[in-house]
């Protein structure tokens, strides 16, 4: 029989000849050449900025008012793509307390995705083939087929690129609509609207191109924000996906709304928006006034994305606590959500230690004139995450308010200029310049987290 080439009784293949030093850059076992081929393999992760977990409704009540179509603003992450999906669901956020419940009705889908800058600009996605999908009530999660570059005219989906999502949703009449917020940002992102119509008289825009327009019989203004659940897809290279998950502290509330470009829409989107000069890509999951307990005991919907994550931080447990909740029990909830995320298939799993809770007799202006609440709770409760670093699927926890929004010295009461409500004008939630400062230290702490 003929020798093989890599025979190694061949003289070329003699390994004290000098250029088969294992020394020598070329011969590096790690280089993805020496392993047959690279080390990453491509799976489908969220790739985009900006999903949202649904967190109201709105009622419809007249044939003009019971379709919606939306035009957001979204970023590719800081890697090229290959492929890209978008995920809706039928489940929102329901009345406080109640966890996770279904729309009620079912609805009908069209979405696309713009991108201003290739070759074809905007193109639909279908849903095993059709350009619409019934989205069932209740449902957990409904993904678009795979879209390729090559349907704009392009080789990638560029790192960083600005896209538009373009979807209609259809109800009947009486229904609902889910939301993902009851006014627009602030301040605006030039050319992302929303507009309500008549679906028998009126054309849904989701083939078009460049802003929504209201010229039409029924076609109107609406404030609501409407989003997809999450941008999915593959990249050419490994990256994070991380989830925010949590109460109206990562939410966003007392700042005011938009992506994190615009300045606004919480700590959470502001640090991903820019991590080291890169989008980040995120689907951000919190619910005000969400317990622990309400999370861990009804979530399907939210559950349904973990597959599609790297990383995800979770502030769980400031709600219980406020209500009277015991340390000891709220960490039992904190346990069966870290274990979930961690068995979901999650990288890495932070817990956010919990924030101030003060009341105040001149509106926070002085640390002396704010009274602790639950503080003792509380601080045994931020023990608690930190004693269980390691274990449950717990990888670390996160201070994101010591010398951001609380006193350095005193970490139990939000930080002081003298000015009234310089931090919080509530004692529980932080005001938009605290945002910012939480935004700052997030994205420092996301700049230390790899992806594999």
């Amino acid at each position: 029989m003929p020798q093989s080439w890599n025979d190694p009784n061949l003289p070329w293949q003699n390994a004290a000849l000098p250029w088969k030093n294992s020394a020598l850059p070329w011969n590096n076992s790690g280089l993805p050449w020496r392993q047959g081929g690279s080390s990453f393999v491509a799976t489908t992760l969220i790739v985009g900025t900006r999903g949202g977990f649904p967190v109201g409704i709105v009622v419809i009540s007249t044939d003009a008012t019971r379709a919606k179509t939306c035009r957001s603003r979204h970023y590719i992450g800081g890697q090229n793509c290959t492929e890209l999906r978008l995920a809706f669901g039928g489940r929102w956020a329901g009345a406080a307390g109640a966890g996770e419940v279904a729309l009620g009705n079912d609805h009908t889908l069209e979405c696309a995705i713009e991108i201003p800058t290739a070759p074809t600009q905007t193109v639909q996605l279908t849903f095993s083939g059709s350009n619409s999908v019934t989205i069932a009530s209740g449902a957990e999660i409904v993904v678009s087929d795979v879209v390729l570059p090559a349907a704009f005219g392009l080789s990638v989906f560029p790192a960083n690129e600005q896209i538009w999502v373009r979807h209609s949703r259809v109800c009947a009449n009486p229904g609902n609509i889910l939301i993902n917020g009851t006014s627009g940002a602030n301040p605006a992102i030039a050319g992302e609207s929303a507009v309500s119509f008549n679906p028998d008289v009126d054309g849904n825009q989701v083939n078009a191109t460049g802003a929504l327009t209201t010229t039409g019989s029924t076609r109107a203004s609406y404030a609501g924000r409407l989003l997809p659940f999450g941008i999915l897809g593959k990249t050419a290279a490994a990256e994070l996906a991380v989830l925010g998950i949590g109460d109206s502290i990562v939410l966003q509330l007392d700042d005011t709304n938009g992506d994190g470009n615009n300045g606004a829409g919480g700590w959470f989107q502001r640090a991903l928006a820019s991590v080291n000069g890169r989008h980040v890509p995120y689907v951000l999951m919190a619910i005000s006034s969400e317990r622990a307990d309400y999370y861990a005991n009804n979530s399907a919907g939210r559950q349904a994305m973990y597959q599609y994550a790297t990383h995800a931080i979770t502030d769980h447990g400031g709600a219980d606590i406020n209500a009277n909740t015991s340390p000891a029990n709220v960490l039992v909830d904190q346990r069966v959500i870290w274990n979930a995320l961690a068995a979901g298939g999650l990288q890495r799993v932070e817990q956010m230690l919990l924030t101030p809770h003060t009341s105040s007799t001149d509106s926070w202006a002085t640390l002396a004139n704010q009274t602790l609440l639950e503080d003792a709770d509380k601080t045994t409760a931020n023990n608690n995450i930190i004693a269980n670093v390691g274990s449950d699927g717990l990888d670390a926890y996160f201070d994101n308010h010591t010398g951001t929004i609380a006193d350095a010295v005193e970490p139990g009461k939000w930080v002081v200029d003298g000015s009234a409500n310089f931090s919080t004008d509530d004692g529980v939630h932080p005001g938009p310049t605290h945002h910012g400062l939480m935004a700052t230290a997030f994205a420092a702490r996301v700049a230390t987290w790899t992806a594999t």
